[in-house]
């Protein structure tokens, strides 16, 4: 009789693994590929390297056929390079660099009943041409104007701090601002309008355009003049030719040329130095990726071994990571693959999700769980989990799951946005929330709280943001539903490149606020505790004494200077009304600081500090001292496509005395991308 044990035998387990890795890996790429959805741009042509990122992520190279998605911030790196997208043969947009541009939305239905699609020019040039499409209406925005379209073609520019300009080849542009700082009016085929770099800068006329002007921007307009628009031939990709300092990759090893204009996509390996516990292992880490329209698919091959390691020995017990490799039964396959997928997303208007590392998840309004990482313990473990988002204009839902292997974590929320047919307040959504924690100690009792929030924008133009936002809700363990209360409100928002946030916090009883936080996973049982100290009764019974209520007050501030740097610093302290201060450590800091690679292409770097109850003392005299977690990473560009990194981190299990375990990992690796 066949039997699970007897297809796990020693004989079978390889080519059994091989079989169902490659059948799974397989039928995740071809059955959300169906998923696709066709209001995306899609990447036409380009000339060197062009970029894009979602709502944060990391920067990823673009190549022709890609999809471009809602919510991309897209770049065009070098002065000569260009990059053509189109959508649905109606628009076509030529970004030429240096240019960064976001797209806010794709095809969404407005108040008035029109599909509008809206791109935020942060600073470069782009070109654009536009059918006329009933019930379709394109925007661009710049920081101090926005210009609306239905069918015409027409150049715009725009940088920080010196303005830009508008010439229209074809048609009509109607020209508006934010605020209402001059009133809509329109620039004609011909035209020409300057644009103000600031909101107090003198608005000028608009004026005739040299035909030479035009032609630069627009090699068809005298063929077009006239005439209705034909549809432009395609453009094929074209390839540019940067000779760097020193020989490229493809220079020292030619055959990787016969790997194609898709190499980037599929080959990338780093190889180094490992501190783990103490030990100093080596690391070889294979990341094959492979782009598949709207899906986007990364595999993480990990090795780690002791220099007497023999990598090719079945009775080998010197990899760190044996473990990741031997399938020993049905769950520890399923383990074992998802602990392979460095990242599995997907991406279209109304569905995303994402199966891989998260470094910075907030629900909502971050009532329960903000700024969420499951990456604290890697190497020593790595946990992949999960984020899914579903978004219309009325209703919205979103979920996370910290590890897709185990489902320990979870969390949910479910919104509505009652007024999604009007202008400006249509973006208000109120919603309800939820989270589990299934295994958050030793114990087999479980911890969860649920809530209800809001959050009502009121200015979202880019270079003006302001924005309120709340909830209330509870939390209990096991059989106790209520043990404790909590709520939240404040104002966030920014001014221009400036960002901030000033929040008030409340908890009673048994409710910690931002419960689930980037050092969850190491202070899991010891948050229990303190939520496990009350009972439904004894809080209910205990309800009306003021001293279990604590206030607390987040502010935050930072700049985002967009593909150049990013530095922000958050601190929260909970306190007692008439308590000193002084003597009270409930409190929380959060500095963090980018560089980004487009800058000094050189150099990138990442450096993070987060501490959890210390007085001011110990900021200047016990900087890494319990309770703390850093980390950076620092790399270094040797040659065209070779890094050479470092990477840090240290953290700390426990927060005074003999309860205090150290742990700390440190790196040197070299990453090869081709």
């Amino acid at each position: 009789m066949f039997s699970l044990k007897l297809f796990f035998n020693k004989e079978s387990a390889t080519r059994a693994r091989q079989i169902l890795i490659v059948l799974i890996l397989y039928f995740l790429s071809f059955s959300l590929q169906a998923l696709e959805n066709k209001r995306v741009f899609k990447v036409l042509s380009f000339v060197g390297v062009c970029e894009y990122r979602l709502s944060g992520d990391e920067w990823k190279v673009l190549s022709a056929g890609e999809a471009v998605y809602e919510d991309s911030e897209v770049r065009v790196n070098g002065k000569d390079d260009y990059l053509e997208l189109e959508l649905e043969d109606s628009l076509r947009i030529k970004l030429i660099g240096p240019t960064t541009l976001h797209i806010k939305e794709i095809l969404r239905y407005d108040f008035s009943g029109n599909k509008s699609t809206l791109l935020s020019l942060n600073s470069g040039k782009i070109f654009a041409r536009v059918k006329n499409i009933s019930k379709r209406i394109f925007k661009i925005e710049t920081e101090t104007a926005v210009v609306t379209v239905k069918g015409t073609r027409f150049f715009i520019s725009f940088f920080p701090e010196e303005g830009g300009e508008l010439i229209v080849t074809e048609g009509v542009v109607e020209v508006d601002a934010p605020l209402n700082l001059f009133k809509p009016f329109k620039v004609r085929e011909g035209q020409m309008f300057k644009i103000p770099a600031s909101a107090t800068e003198s608005i000028l006329p608009v004026m005739q355009a040299s035909r030479e002007l035009i032609v630069q921007y627009d090699k068809e307009y005298r063929e077009i003049s006239n005439i209705s628009p034909q549809k432009p031939e395609k453009l094929q990709p074209e390839s540019k030719s940067n000779l760097p300092s020193l020989p490229s990759l493809t220079a020292v090893f030619p055959f990787l040329l016969e790997l194609g204009e898709n190499a980037g996509k599929i080959l990338n390996f780093s190889l180094g130095t490992q501190k783990i516990g103490k030990d100093i292992y080596g690391m070889f880490i294979f990341t094959p990726a492979l782009n598949l329209g709207n899906i986007f698919l990364a595999l993480y091959l990990p090795f780690y071994f002791l220099k007497d390691d023999n990598v090719f020995s079945n009775t080998n017990h010197l990899l760190y990571n044996t473990n990741d490799w031997n399938f020993s039964s049905l769950d520890d396959v399923f383990a074992d693959i998802v602990s392979k997928i460095y990242s599995l997303e997907f991406r279209s208007m109304v569905l995303s999700f994402k199966i891989g590392t998260i470094t910075d998840y907030t629900l909502g309004n971050g009532l329960f769980i903000t700024g969420y990482a499951n990456d604290i313990f890697y190497p020593f473990q790595r946990i992949v989990g999960g984020v899914v988002k579903v978004d219309t204009p009325a209703v919205g839902l979103e979920g996370f799951v910290n590890n897709i292997a185990s489902f320990e974590v979870i969390g949910v929320r479910a919104y509505i946005r009652p007024l999604f047919f009007l202008p400006v307040i249509g973006k208000w959504s109120v919603g309800i929330s939820s989270f589990l924690d299934r295994k958050p100690s030793t114990s087999s009792n479980s911890v969860f709280g649920y809530s209800l929030d809001f959050d009502f924008p009121f200015l979202d133009f880019g270079f003006l943001g302001l924005g309120f936002f709340g909830g209330i809700g509870g939390m209990g363990y096991s059989t106790n539903l209520l043990t404790g209360l909590g709520l939240n409100c404040g104002v966030k928002g920014n001014v221009f490149m400036v960002f901030y946030k000033l929040e008030y916090k409340n908890s009673f009883g048994g409710f910690l606020p931002d419960y689930v936080n980037k050092t969850y996973e190491v202070d899991r049982a010891k948050k229990f505790e303190v939520v496990s100290s009350f009972s439904q009764t004894s809080f209910l019974n205990d309800i009306y004494n003021l001293n279990n209520i604590y206030h607390g007050v987040e502010s935050e501030v930072g700049f985002n200077f967009t593909d150049i740097a990013r530095f922000g610093i958050s601190y929260t302290h909970f306190f007692n009304f008439g308590e000193n201060l002084q003597n009270n450590f409930l409190n929380s800091l959060h500095i963090e600081a980018t560089l980004y690679k487009s800058f000094i292409k050189k150099v990138y770097f990442t450096v993070s500090y987060d501490r959890n109850n210390f007085s001011l003392d110990d900021l200047f005299f016990n900087f890494t001292g319990g309770g703390s977690l850093i980390t950076f990473e620092v790399f270094y560009q040797l040659v065209d496509r070779l890094y050479l990194g470092v990477n840090y981190r240290k953290f700390f299990e426990g927060t005074s005395g003999s309860e205090v375990n150290e742990k700390d990992l440190y790196g040197l690796r070299m990453e090869v991308s081709f």
